[in-house]
């Protein structure tokens, strides 16, 4: 997965040519936790324990810690692309997932906004500025028009991503 050694090419989407117009900007630092990446996994159906398994992934396979899911650090990209773009329908996505994040990373998304592009990095405080974890191009245009009326869509899954992030549990009462 990222298992990449010494001297592999590390082209990026956002190293080709760019369209923006903007100067870069630093976004807001996430700080995904143990029950975020769990939930993920289990949203997504991807049981591979290095995700949700602090042991398995230390011992057995010498992570550091648990892996922040490359489709989250992706999802957490989109949604600061459509922050730029508001109103406007994602037509195109390129990333490249660079080096694992881990728990306990502050993810920060520098972004380069252009017209109808969005340039971003996603950083792991743990490496920064020396490489990002994912980069990717995103392009927009026209407006958002859903093609379905009833169904699933950005919002929607979105919206299940912000509250598996944010649910808490109720609290049971203590009955002994």
């Amino acid at each position: 997965m990222y298992r990449s050694g010494p001297g592999t090419p590390s082209s990026s989407p956002n190293q080709k040519g760019s369209s923006t117009t903007e100067e870069p900007v630093t976004g807001t630092a996430t700080q995904p936790t143990s029950t975020m990446l769990f939930r993920f996994s289990a949203l997504t159906g991807n049981s591979h324990r290095i995700y949700y398994d602090a042991d398995y992934a230390c011992q057995r396979e010498g992570y550091r810690d648990l892996v922040i899911h490359g489709p989250l650090q992706i999802l957490l990209m989109i949604h600061t692309g459509k922050e730029h773009h508001p109103g406007k329908q994602l037509t195109s996505a390129q990333y490249r997932l660079n080096k694992p994040a881990f728990l306990g990373d502050d993810l920060t998304i520098d972004t380069k906004a252009g017209n109808n592009t969005v340039d971003m990095e996603l950083f792991a405080a743990s490496r920064r500025p020396a490489s990002a974890s994912a980069s990717a191009k995103m392009t927009f245009s026209g407006t958002h028009k859903p093609t379905v009326p009833a169904g699933p869509s950005w919002t929607s899954a979105r919206g299940t991503v912000q509250r598996m992030c944010t649910y808490s549990s109720p609290t049971t009462p203590d009955h002994s």
